[in-house]
Parts: C-alpha cells; structure tokens; sequence
C-alpha cells in the first residue's frame, strides 16, 4: 500500500503577436492570459498477491484519485472578468488480474483495470473562448481496459510473448488547432481500441540473436460527433487519426564470442500510412527505415568502456516519422531527419 502526494504550480502568461508583412513574429506588449495555476494530486493505493496454488496466482488493487486545479486570474479589467476558480476531478480505479503457469515454459494471463487520466493544466487553459481560467467543458478520460495474452520459451533459443487488448475509453481527450500554434481539446464521446501484440528473441547462433515486434491496432470511434465553422461531423465508426494498423520492428545483434567485445546491430521499422486527422481523408505514406550500430564493449585497466558508432536511416529515406494531429491549414507533417551519424562513449568502473 501507499500514498502518492504531488503539487504543480504554473506562472501562465500569454501575449498577443503581431503579423504584419516583414515582421510575423514581433510580441506585443498586450497580454492576452495572466494566471497563476496549482494542482494538488492525492491518491492512495493498495495491491496485493494471492497465491490461490503451485500454478495460479491472483493480484488484484485499488486507486483513489483526488485532483484539484485552482487558478488564479490576474489578468482582470473592465472587459475581462475575473476568471479565478476551481475544478475537482476524481475516480476510484481498480485492477484483477490472474496468471497460470500449466509449465515451467509457459505463462497465461489475464487482467482487467480501470483508468483515469485528467487534462494537463495547458490543455485545461487552452479555452477555444478565448476566456481566461480552466475550460470547464473539458473533463478527464477514463477507460476500462482488458488484456489476456502468454509468454513462455521453446527450447533454449527462442522466447516469445503475445497479448490481445482492448479498451473502452469514454471522454477521451482530442487534439485540434484553430490557428497554429496552439492547441485546443475536446472530449469524444467514447472510443474502443483493440490490439494485438507479438515479441520474438530467437538466438539462432552463438553471438547471433534476433528479436522481432510487431503491434496490430484498430483503434476507432464509437460515438463522436462534434461542429465547427464546416457543420457538425458525425465520426461514429471511424479510425482514430495518428495510429498505424501496423507498426514492426527488429534488431538483428552480432556478437560473437571470438571478437573480443565487438558488436554489430542493424535495426529496421516499417509503419503503415494512417489518417492525420478526424475528419479528412489524408493519410500518411507507409514507410521504413533502417538504423545502424557498431561498438566495443572491454575494460583497460580499471576503467570499463563501451564507445558505439551509428547511423540512423542509413538509406536516407524521405519519409514522415511523426504528424500534428487536426492541425490548422493541413500543416500535419513532420518529416523525419536525413541520413545522420552519431558518436558515443560509456564509461564506468572495471571489475
């Protein structure tokens, strides 16, 4: 058991910019936003284990969140009221959650929990009104989240882990931009996202191992609707922007036993295109990328050092390693770097 304390404080101002032909970046004095915020966070929590046989084992715990925003406006004139006041968001949130062990190989599992999440204080003070004080629209996510899946090993070269997962998440938080570069959030209705997950490390040799990822998500709306200067946008049923159907990624290690420390690593990614925002059809391009690591891992005298060398898209792909969500005048891309190189040391104490 336990108790989990924190506080935040944030000295929030904001000023108005110019735009003018020459000069698109000039701060004015005029200070849109002035408000100190504080969080205060209380959860106390409990987990246990129970050992139901040999073979079985039970867990199962309990969270109770109390968060509190306060702010206070100082920005206040005779146009612009006084926005100081609080919000209180807080749950109770539950796991169980249950492993067998039929072999010492071979685990199987199941759990099923509860969660909650609360805006940011920046998402909470990002108004679309323009007002002052924390969005009182805007309420926290919470999800109810189930997984089974099983690990084990076959032989003494090859183990493995899989889960399926799905969670049910009601108010989840949305991005959008009205004009860059701020950020507004919304609630959608409730959303469902399922999932598969597999993870392989095979040693096919000495010094030579594999490990192998690869996640399958169908992540989509339930109920979502929402209106905008276009009309209002129903989205029931559509995929959430910014998640891949399909992410894989391996690493292939060379190490052998004759090389005295020398190492070699390649590591390749490939992600499926997938939507940018939530209510256009724009999609990414699906892409891949390849990265490459060589090192020493040894000790001189009493100094243990590990320098490395690597590469990073080493075939110098064009391709989009991120996007902005919603963002304003389809600026959604964030391009990945270009073929780049890096150099680097540890060093510690030998044996």
């Amino acid at each position: 058991f336990g108790f989990d304390v924190q506080r935040q404080q944030d000295d929030r101002k904001n000023f108005a910019y110019l735009n003018t032909p020459g000069d698109s970046a000039k701060p004015d004095t005029t200070r849109t936003l002035d408000q100190l915020e504080h969080v205060t966070e209380l959860g106390p929590f409990v987990q246990s284990a129970l050992e139901l046989s040999p073979t079985v084992a039970l867990t199962a715990g309990v969270r109770y969140d109390w968060v509190k925003f306060t702010v206070d406006d100082r920005l206040v004139t005779g146009t612009n009221p006084d926005d100081t006041g609080d919000r209180l968001m807080q749950a109770l949130s539950g796991s169980l959650g249950i492993a067998v062990n039929p072999s010492r190989v071979l685990t199987v599992y199941g759990n099923v929990a509860s969660s909650f999440e609360t805006p940011t204080t920046t998402e909470l003070a990002n108004s679309p009104s323009g007002a002052g004080g924390f969005n009182t629209g805007l309420n926290p996510q919470k999800a109810l989240n189930f997984e089974v899946g099983a690990r084990g090993t076959l032989g003494a070269r090859f183990a493995y882990t899989a889960a399926l997962f799905q969670a049910n998440v009601r108010d989840a938080l949305v991005p959008y931009e009205i004009a860059a570069p701020r950020f507004y959030y919304r609630n959608a209705g409730s959303t469902r996202h399922r999932g598969l997950e597999l993870n392989g490390n095979v040693h096919v040799v000495t010094g030579l191992s594999v490990n192998l990822i690869w996640t399958y998500s169908n992540y989509r709306y339930r109920e979502y609707s929402f209106t905008d200067s276009l009309g209002t946008h129903v989205l029931d049923g559509r995929e959430l922007p910014g998640i891949p159907k399909n992410w894989f990624h391996t690493i292939v290690r060379l190490q052998p036993a004759a090389s005295r420390g020398l190492w070699a690593e390649v590591q390749q990614s490939y992600s499926s295109g997938y939507l940018v925002s939530d209510v256009q059809p724009t999609r990414t391009s699906p892409w891949w990328a390849t990265n490459v690591r060589v090192g020493w891992d040894g000790t001189i005298g009493q100094v243990r050092l590990a320098p490395f060398f690597g590469i990073n898209n080493a075939f110098n792909h064009l391709y989009v390693s991120s996007v902005v969500i919603n963002a304003a005048r389809d600026r959604f891309y964030e391009p990945a770097p270009a073929r780049n190189a890096y150099l680097g040391l540890s060093v510690g104490a030998g044996r």
